[in-house]
């Protein structure tokens, strides 16, 4: 957004070397004697960010930001350089302040066209199209010197903005994304956002970062993002809803011209309750005692359990059940959560001992044969690290018996400890009970997951969701199928699809203990939608991971292995059925894009080595920006050694076989990834850098890029189609004049010098500079062409 862009371009031109200097070696006018022999060249390193902490302060739709950077010098000389911040359009500077050396310097806030003029310049010189996106942004620049040699520089820089709300959202944008620019991991990298707010804060969601969410009350909330040797490669994006009803609605929907049209529907609580109005629980502890858990898991099962006890609410009722060979209830049946009752079943969890077998079905009949008072919510917690070897062990039957008992809907939510379980069974029974489910590893603390989860169980405020739309329009492909119950402190965030437009009634009903609620909400499902780019791919994943549990719950079909290629392709989403598609028709050897080392880093610099005791150049003037080293300029560079990294992430992901998987580490890993996808949540980006992952697809504001053909492929494009196409030499004058022209088109030919966009109907085409040797070769082509030309002519005039 503003765009330090994006993320720590703070060192954009992260060092740019004047010519004289790289050549020469030296940039002063006294020459010292070259000692000999002649020393080995010492490689340049490129200034790297360190730390990069930005904080924010959202009162009243109003942000304050404040960044903190910290770049390092690895090199053993001094240099000097320009630092340059790309600013929100919106945004008013109340102050730019840097330290250096442990003084404060002041910078200059330039216009939108002597900006455009610099980011072109330094575009020009670096060969990198990084910082196209930003043409037409106002920016920060100030000049750095020195930039002590092997030491470190500061950055701090504070703006205040008034934030863009529309039907009852407000969205808060920040530059985080470095991963054109550098793929220097950064050593950190933190966004903290502290949000006030005179009405009720409801659903707080980002779409770009997986963020904690601490609230406090009903008006103050703190959203909290933390990284460590990590590339950030999205901005980061936060949506927050205030409003006065007791459950926020909020919607945001998208729509490319002549297509059905995407949106995103919160849903969110209330925090403050009366005791009154929590639903009373019935609930159920089941936990697995057999010999596998002896040791530090049993140790941290009981921990949780203890946890549980001690923290229901007056109003619940609960029962304990142990199983191993055997099955045994250390309440008898559901008792009322007394402090008499739970100082009881602490004493049963206390003499808990690892031992015998693992019967799953008797333990989970157990659990389910209890029956709920009317008004109460059924909660079943089923802990366990094994498969069934007790009493009836055939999947098949143990989930009959679940179905036969199950007449209250309980929901089962299920636990796996380990690897040496049977993740299909456990998802099965997740599935069918109204549940999910969760794993954990054996070193995991078993102990803090479940009580972490009890947390967001312990207060439900609304069970048994239904939503309808009433309108001039149709839903379809609404993701999640099954609506979870609300819990106090969470939220529900649905993705679907839409055709029609206009203004749509939503009915959001459900109960409270026996009472029927329903609440209606106003929402604008518009024709065309540029914003939010962010929903197609979002809503992809979603009903992707739906297609894959159905088929790894209920068998494969070709319709869904259809969809599911077509949706993995189009949005780059790893699956079964497209990780050889990726690394078939992406690992071509010795064609895989450079990694960026030599990029820079947000927060632009433009380098250049400065003599010990020389004078910085006064501000000002464009000479700032020069050409580089060729050692400088990225480009190719050999594919990874092998693929191993790539198909172990496959793997990990739910590819090669996994699928087919149902018991096991791979079962796990794939139920858990599946998992991520239907919950929407957002991908693992340090996995998929450490496995290169991100050299062969990127994703960028809605669109999915491919490394085809040594170029970054449009994924909508299709060859194909007759389109109208414009191509455009990379760095010539036509090149900046189209970014010019169309500004929208900057974001996606940052991605690399060679690039196929499919925008608006027409196809751009960017194709690299011609090399000297690629110009002989052609002249000598077009020469024979001419001359084979000629003598056909020559020919049919004899005739």
């Amino acid at each position: 957004m503003y765009r330090a862009r994006k993320s720590l371009w703070a060192a954009v031109a992260a060092c740019v070397l004047t010519a004289p200097a790289w050549s020469q070696g030296i940039v002063i006018d006294e020459i010292p004697p070259m000692p000999q022999p002649v020393p080995n060249p010492v490689p340049f390193q490129n200034v790297f960010i360190r730390h990069h902490a930005v904080e924010v302060a959202i009162r009243q739709s109003v942000a304050e930001t404040t960044i903190d950077q910290v770049f390092h010098n690895p090199n053993a000389m001094q240099l000097e350089g320009t630092y340059v911040f790309p600013l929100p359009d919106t945004a008013a500077i109340g102050r730019f302040t840097m330290w250096m050396d442990g003084k404060e310097i002041e910078g200059e806030v330039l216009d939108a066209t002597k900006a455009r003029e610099i980011y072109e310049s330094i575009v020009a010189s670096r060969r990198d199209p990084g910082l196209l996106e930003y043409a037409g942004r106002r920016m920060i620049r100030a000049r750095v010197f020195p930039i002590p040699a092997q030491g470190d520089i500061r950055f701090r820089i504070q703006y205040a903005q008034e934030l863009a709300t529309e039907s009852g959202v407000t969205v808060y944008d920040y530059p985080l994304n470095s991963s054109k620019f550098s793929k220097q991991p950064l050593e950190n990298v933190s966004v903290r956002i502290s949000l006030e707010s005179d009405i009720p804060l409801k659903s707080v969601y980002s779409p770009s970062h997986a963020v904690e969410v601490v609230r406090e009350g009903d008006h103050k909330a703190t959203v909290v993002f933390e990284g460590e040797k990590l590339v950030p490669d999205s901005d980061f994006r936060l949506y927050y809803q205030v409003s006065k009803k007791d459950f926020g609605l909020a919607v945001l929907n998208h729509r490319p011209a002549g297509e059905d049209g995407y949106f995103l529907v919160m849903i969110s609580p209330k925090e403050e309750y009366a005791p009154d109005e929590i639903q009373p629980k019935d609930f159920t502890l089941v936990v697995d005692s057999s010999g596998s858990m002896l040791g530090p898991k049993m140790e941290q099962a009981k921990k949780a359990l203890v946890h549980c006890l001690e923290h229901l609410n007056p109003q619940d009722r609960f029962r304990i059940i142990r199983f191993s060979t055997d099955v045994e209830a250390g309440t008898g049946e559901l008792v009322p959560a007394t402090q008499e009752n739970v100082a009881k079943a602490k004493e049963f969890v206390a003499g808990i001992e690892a031992r015998g077998g693992t019967n799953i079905h008797d333990s989970l009949a157990e659990a389910l044969k209890s029956r709920a008072e009317p008004g109460r919510l059924p909660i079943v917690i089923y802990l366990t690290d094994g498969k069934p070897t007790i009493s009836e062990r055939e999947p098949a039957k143990i989930l009959a018996k679940a179905r036969e008992l199950n007449v209250d809907a309980a929901r089962v939510f299920v636990f796996g400890v380990g690897d040496d379980l049977d993740a299909h069974l456990l998802d099965k029974i997740a599935e069918e009970n109204h549940g999910t489910q969760t794993y954990v590893g054996e070193k995991d603390d078993i102990g803090t997951q479940v009580a972490s989860f009890y947390e967001k169980v312990a207060s439900p405020v609304l069970a048994d969701l239904a939503l309808s739309f009433e309108g001039g329009m149709k839903i379809h492909d609404l993701y999640p199928k099954k609506l979870p119950d609300l819990f106090k402190g969470t939220q529900l965030v649905l993705f679907g699809r839409y055709s029609g437009e206009g203004d749509v009634a939503i009915r959001l009903a459900g109960k409270v203990g026996t009472e029927a609620r329903e609440f209606v909400y106003e929402a604008s499902f518009a024709a065309v939608e540029a914003k939010n780019e962010f929903l197609p791919r979002l809503w992809a994943r979603r009903k992707v991971g739906f297609l894959l549990d159905e088929i790894r719950l209920h068998g494969e079909s070709d319709e869904l292995k259809d969809e599911i290629v077509r949706l993995g392709k189009q949005y780059g989403i790893v699956t079964p059925y497209t990780s050889f598609l990726i690394l078939e028709e992406g690992m071509e050897p010795g064609d895989i894009p450079a990694t960026g080392e030599d990029r820079g880093r947000l927060g632009a610099f433009a380098l250049r080595r400065m003599a010990p005791g020389e004078e910085a150049a006064p501000p000002g003037g464009d000479g700032e920006f020069h050409d580089h080293d060729e050692a400088d300029k990225g480009g190719e560079a050999p594919a990874p050694e092998d693929a191993e990294k790539l198909r172990e992430f496959f793997e990990k992901s739910g590819g090669f076989g996994a699928k087919d998987e149902e018991a096991g580490k791979k079962a796990v890993e794939y139920s858990m990834r599946l998992k991520e996808l239907k919950e929407g949540q957002q991908a693992d980006q340090k996995a998929e850098q450490e496995a290169g992952l991100d050299r062969l697809i990127k994703s960028v504001e809605g669109k999915t890029f491919y490394w085809r053909d040594a170029a970054w492929v449009d994924s909508t494009f299709d060859a194909e189609k007759k389109v109208e196409e414009t191509k455009v030499t990379f760095m010539s004058p036509e090149y900046f004049e189209l970014v010019r022209q169309v500004p929208a088109l900057g974001k996606y030919l940052a991605v690399g010098e060679s690039v196929v966009v499919l925008l608006d109907g027409k196809v751009y085409r960017i194709v690299p500079e011609a090399s000297p040797e690629d110009e002989k070769e052609e002249g000598a082509e077009e020469k024979q062409e001419d001359e084979a030309q000629e003598r056909q002519e020559e020919g049919q005039q004899e005739k």
